[in-house]
């Protein structure tokens, strides 16, 4: 039973960041504050919900092991289900919003005194990175690293501390 609140842990931060992702959307935001730093309510997010999963899923007893796998059984399953929402997000929701990026980055490149065919390779490049598919891949593999992480290190201060 404890392993499913750590899976379900996961899948509520990854909706909330959905959630959230959408109502940027609708109040017209999104080339402000996704643009600044997208990734920022998801790692917020799961941080907190790995953070109940050690805490609050797992038993008294339990060993560094035992804690570490909850936490990383909730990052998981949140890097999963937002990398899924990502995709759906760019792909269907908000499509124009990658060419935007990359017509801006070619505008301040040509500004700055870049090269018409440096800006060239550059806006191939950039239609490589800024695609759904590679922002939802960067998305899993970066919330599954964070979410790796911050569960070894409340593990240990579970441990260190015994306070949690």
């Amino acid at each position: 039973m404890q392993k499913n609140k750590t899976l379900l842990n996961g899948f509520f931060a990854a909706a909330l960041f959905f959630i959230w992702k959408m109502f940027v959307l609708f109040i017209g935001k999104q080339h402000d504050w996704l643009a600044s730093f997208p990734g920022g309510p998801l790692l917020l997010l799961t941080g907190i919900f790995i953070f109940l999963s050690i805490v609050r899923s797992s038993t008294p007893e339990a060993s560094f092991t035992d804690d570490f796998k909850s936490g990383a059984r909730t990052a998981l399953s949140a890097a999963i289900l937002a990398g899924l929402f990502v995709y759906v997000y760019y792909a269907f929701f908000d499509p124009e919003f990658m060419p935007i990026r990359i017509q801006q980055n070619i505008e301040n490149a040509r500004n700055s005194g870049v090269s018409e065919d440096d800006l060239l390779k550059a806006e191939e490049d950039m239609q490589k990175f800024f695609a759904p598919f590679t922002y939802s891949t960067l998305t899993v593999s970066a919330t599954a690293f964070f979410g790796m992480a911050f569960s070894l290190i409340v593990s240990g201060l579970k441990r260190a501390f015994k306070v949690l």
